[in-house]
């Protein structure tokens, strides 16, 4: 049988998707952690696609006593977000032999290109926690290198004080490798005595490095937040994952008879990736292109709260 491109597609490359594995760089990111659409938008670079954000209006809350319902339209504010970002990765394929089996493709090619692209669409989030993204607080200082347990419970006040969701399961403090391995190592801090936290938290975080949930929020890091000052001071933040949205955008399958494709979702995290393959006869060789398109903003500053290390 040739190996055509419609061939080698639906033999190796639709097969190696269903073989490919979450990428690693999730296990502890930003990008597992704020919202995204399950439902990709069809769209392409320089559009706007409009979010809509649901408003409580406690206001609108009347005592009726024995009289009529007074009803009201549902209170939402739509937030237009730009299609900013396509994040590509196009690898040259030199020899069919290479890509021989669907493992081979899978092991030297395409797991490998999906950890780049989730790498580096994880740190576009990780770039927005600014002090100016989010303003709505005054910026909590901590320790020299290191963030305290009144500093997490200040953040969660400010949360609060604006009427953020107080849900463990969506509140998150993300700060950076070496913020945490000091929170981790101090024991001024009290974050592992067993006194303080208890047996099961003391051992989570001695034997695994992992931080019981601390005022209602999970404790992760992230070596891709910013560092303010370069080699000094470490960025965090403890915020609700509605405080930011990332919508996936799909843009149109091409109609060209050379370059078959598909799209796949990255296990784990809502991502939309468009999957291309064609044969470049000026290249001498065949073309597995992966990219993923999306917007991404900061939709709620409030349900955020900016720390940064002395």
């Amino acid at each position: 049988m040739a190996n055509t491109v419609t061939n080698i597609f639906q033999t190796l490359v639709l097969p190696g998707l269903s073989m490919l594995k979450a990428p690693t760089q999730l296990r502890n990111s930003m990008l597992s952690k704020v919202y995204i659409q399950n439902q990709p938008l069809a769209g392409t670079i320089g559009q706007t696609v409009n979010v809509n954000i649901p408003s409580v209006a406690e206001n609108d809350v009347i005592d009726i006593g024995n009289g009529p319902i007074q009803i009201t339209d549902q209170d939402h504010t739509s937030v237009q977000l730009a299609v900013n970002n396509n994040k590509s990765k196009a690898l040259r394929i030199p020899d069919f032999d290479d890509i021989r089996s669907a493992e081979n493709l899978v092991q030297f090619y395409m797991q490998p290109a999906i950890e780049s692209l989730s790498r580096k669409i994880n740190r576009s989030i990780c770039n927005l926690v600014t002090s100016t993204n989010f303003s709505s607080y005054t910026s909590i200082t901590g320790g020299t290198k290191v963030f305290t347990r009144t500093n997490i419970a200040n953040a969660w006040a400010n949360l609060r004080a604006t009427g953020a969701p107080d849900e463990e399961e969506n509140q998150f403090l993300v700060v950076g490798h070496v913020p945490y391995s000091n929170m981790m190592g101090d024991s001024t801090q009290n974050f592992l005595q067993q006194y303080v936290v208890g047996d099961a938290a003391a051992m989570a975080l001695q034997q695994r490095a992992v931080f019981m949930p601390q005022f209602n929020a999970s404790v992760d890091y992230d070596a891709m937040m910013p560092q303010p000052t370069a080699g000094s001071t470490y960025a965090g933040l403890y915020f609700h994952k509605a405080a930011f949205a990332l919508i996936p955008i799909q843009p149109p399958i091409g109609d060209k008879p050379n370059v078959k494709e598909t799209y796949y979702q990255v296990p784990g995290s809502g991502l939309t990736y468009r999957v291309q393959l064609w044969y470049d006869p000026r290249e001498q060789a065949w073309i597995l292109h992966i990219h993923a398109v999306y917007a991404l903003s900061v939709v709620r500053p409030n349900f955020g709260s900016y720390l940064v290390t002395a």
